[in-house]
């Protein structure tokens, strides 16, 4: 009967697979011999369902993380980036083993996640900078780093030039993107 409906003119256009197909059979033979059965084969065609759904979504995504997988990690950072990060609570974030998480974000991102937190801190650290007129170790502190040296470093390593040095370019008009 499912079959007829999935063939017939202004259906959907997808096949079912036939594991599913046998299961909907299944099932409305078990309806009309014991509901206790029935309620089983159900539960067992959910669970095929889930798993087509989620195969197929993951083979149609392809390599990386979807568009609102992104926005939550990115809004996960943004919320905590004074705060140490680590990969498995943005794994978690997105209920995903860390191994997945991180081959995934990878693969969307280009850079590991703890190099990509980095960046982000050094341009929230940009923004504040110019923005405000905060210390650079007050600066370093809200930005997620351990302390004025470790952003020293890892500032340098980002743009080549120390943050003072680019706080006061950029104070004197001079063109540093961000």
């Amino acid at each position: 009967m499912l079959q007829d409906l999935s063939a017939s003119p202004g259906a959907p256009s997808f096949v079912l697979p036939n594991r599913i197909l046998t299961l909907f059979d299944a099932m409305e033979t078990a309806l009309a011999e014991d509901l206790g059965l029935a309620v089983g084969e159900a539960q067992v065609l959910v669970g095929s369902l889930e798993r087509t759904i989620t195969t197929r979504a993951w083979r149609d995504a392809g390599p990386g993380l979807s568009a609102w997988q992104v926005k939550r990690i990115e809004a996960h950072v943004a919320a905590r980036i004074a705060f140490p990060i680590t990969v498995q609570e943005l794994a978690r974030e997105l209920r995903l083993s860390a191994g997945r998480f991180s081959r995934n974000f990878k693969a969307r991102f280009g850079a590991s996640p703890r190099v990509w937190i980095g960046l982000q801190r050094i341009r929230q650290a940009k923004r504040l900078m110019l923005e405000s007129q905060a210390s650079l170790s007050e600066i370093a502190l809200e930005c997620g780093f351990a302390d004025q040296a470790h952003f020293t470093n890892a500032f340098r390593r980002a743009t080549g030039i120390p943050p003072g040095a680019w706080r006061r370019a950029r104070q004197a008009g001079d063109d540093l993107s961000l």
